[in-house]
């Protein structure tokens, strides 16, 4: 934004704006006085001086020397008159800034023009009012400025978030019984052993004892994952109550579900893109590494040989949470490391029985003793979370929110420089942690509160706002959209696509080449394709906007 060159501001006496006529002139608020060379500006800041009647009272009473305001006047809570002045040009200052007339198109106008110019690249609130009020004024421009920064689109999108983490600690429920509840998880992509070459280490876990099962598998298909544990764990454990897992496509599968469904299993799928759901299994996947890390040859050849010893090792140990080892909880004893010589005298059959009643009443005892050290750290963890955290927002059908892209796949060619946020719909509450948006097909739709931001929706109302469904164009009764500009283009097999900018929204699309082929728009691109730049690939406004065009029959998003 540009004001006229001859927009210095400095302080005249009043006594030369009252005397003479020249002085009286100026302070006639129908004369147009040039102040900004923007022609948009400039016709909103003339309109605004004829219609705001407290500038024109205020300029007046400065005008003739006042030194007080008028008792009307003080009820609006302006500010002191000594602190106002008139420029060269008989307009109204204060502190040596233009004071800017009751509009709010103008108003908002500047607020834009300085917030969103090249020269301040979307600065935040403090700055962008710091840089407003070198040379403007106006009561409530600190409020104003607060609201427009926050509903920018632009910096809803590219800004970080700094705030605490959304969503309180939820625990999930203390199982009944030993192997009642598990997790699964897999590590992959390991060097072929054994004769079968397994490559994947299946990690069964068993959530009350902390106990491990581990398994070599050929792959981690839903079909060998499922015949796997009823081969091995359904003989020795009995069929669970509820598994947790990720989001693996093996977990998602239609037989997997009427897998679970059949044997009367609750599946428990942890949200998208937030592995705190199941951060045990995670963390014990690190320990069966750390332990093949140590034992293995070479080659890495032989770990399949080695998952007894990693198993025997971890359920020996004492489980944080519980304060007893797994092999405990099963077998009533220890797997001691060293063996010591055992002298056995003679028994009787009363003492047998007593020694069994004794055992199963220590299982007992262990197992409770077991959930009620779980529920205490259960509380432990909870409380110290939360301490960094805050109750996760609720939103409603319909709202607007900001969904944090961090692991979501860009088409650009550097993740770094693309948006950090997208705005989406929210289509359905799944739970108060998680909700289900309107993204693109290929994306799973469920995602922790965490990764959401609300979308303000208090803009200024002359503030511009990049609508994501902005409504079609009708021309002779047929919708019509407008193409703004096309960004890229790729094959898809053998036909070629076009990434399209429409107009009015903020999410480009690809479209087949042959609804774009006779646009404008495709011509420019094809004229302008052998001179991209690196710098337009990173950023797409680099371009000249073409002609817009408009094209029947798309199908919206």
């Amino acid at each position: 934004m540009r004001l006229f060159q001859d927009d210095h501001l400095r302080r005249v006496p009043i006594s030369t704006l009252s005397t003479n006529t020249e002085g009286a002139q100026e302070l006639n608020f129908g004369k147009e006085i040039r102040m900004f060379e923007d022609e948009e500006l400039q016709q909103l800041w003339h309109a605004a001086r004829q219609e705001d009647k407290l500038y024109q009272e205020l300029t007046k009473l400065v005008a003739n020397g006042e030194k007080n305001l008028p008792t009307e006047l003080q009820k609006e809570k302006v500010v002191s008159i000594s602190e106002c002045s008139l420029d060269n040009r008989g307009l109204l200052c204060f502190r040596e800034r233009v004071w800017i007339p009751a509009s709010e198109p103008l108003r908002t106008k500047i607020i834009q023009e300085t917030h969103d110019s090249h020269i301040t690249g979307h600065p935040g609130r403090d700055l962008t009012y710091s840089i407003l009020s070198r040379r403007f004024f106006w009561p409530g421009a600190a409020s104003a400025v607060r609201r427009f920064v926050r509903n920018c689109e632009v910096c809803g999108r590219n800004t970080i978030w700094r705030d605490t983490k959304k969503g309180l600690l939820k625990p999930l429920p203390i199982p009944q019984r030993i192997w009642s509840e598990i997790t699964i998880d897999f590590i992959t992509d390991l060097p072929p052993s054994g004769r079968d070459g397994a490559t994947n280490c299946m990690v069964v876990t068993d959530r009350l004892t902390k106990g491990v099962e581990l398994e070599g598998l050929n792959d981690v298909s839903s079909e060998t994952v499922a015949r796997r544990l009823f081969e091995r764990h359904y003989p020795v454990h009995g069929i669970p109550t509820a598994i947790t897992s990720d989001r693996g496509p093996q977990f998602v599968s239609g037989m997997w579900k009427h897998f679970c469904q059949l044997l009367g299993i609750e599946q428990r799928l942890s949200t998208a893109y937030h592995p705190q759901t199941d951060g045990a299994t995670e963390r014990m996947n690190q320990e069966v590494e750390r332990i093949l890390r140590i034992w293995t040859n070479y080659l890495q050849e032989n770990w399949l040989d080695l998952l007894p010893i990693a198993m025997a090792t971890i359920n020996e140990r004492k489980a944080t949470s519980t304060g007893l080892s797994p092999f405990f909880f099963m077998h009533g004893y220890h797997n001691e490391p060293i063996q010591l010589v055992e002298h056995r005298g003679t028994e009787d059959m009363t003492h047998g029985e007593a020694a069994a009643e004794d055992f199963i009443q220590r299982l007992q005892d262990a197992t409770e003793f077991a959930q009620a050290a779980i529920a205490m750290a259960q509380e432990i963890q909870q409380a110290q979370a939360n301490k960094h955290r805050t109750a996760a927002p609720r939103y409603k059908p319909g709202d607007w929110v900001f969904l944090n892209l961090r692991n979501v796949k860009t088409s650009r060619p550097c993740k770094k420089l693309d948006w950090l946020h997208a705005k989406y719909q929210v289509l359905a509450e799944v739970n108060p942690h998680a909700y289900r948006l309107d993204v693109p097909g290929r994306i799973h739709p469920v995602f922790h509160v965490d990764l959401l931001r609300p979308v303000p929706g208090d803009p200024l109302p002359s503030q511009k706002i990049d609508q994501e469904s902005a409504p079609p164009v009708l021309v002779d009764g047929q919708e019509m959209y407008l193409v703004e500009r096309i960004l890229d283009e790729r094959m898809e097999g053998t036909h070629k696509k076009v990434l399209v900018k429409w107009h009015d929204y903020s999410q480009p699309t690809w479209e087949p080449l042959a609804t774009i082929r006779h646009t404008d728009a495709w011509k420019q691109w094809k004229k302008h394709k052998k001179s991209v730049t690196f710098s337009s690939h990173l950023g797409t406004d680099s371009h000249d906007p073409t002609e817009e065009e408009t094209l029947e029959g798309r199908e919206v998003m």
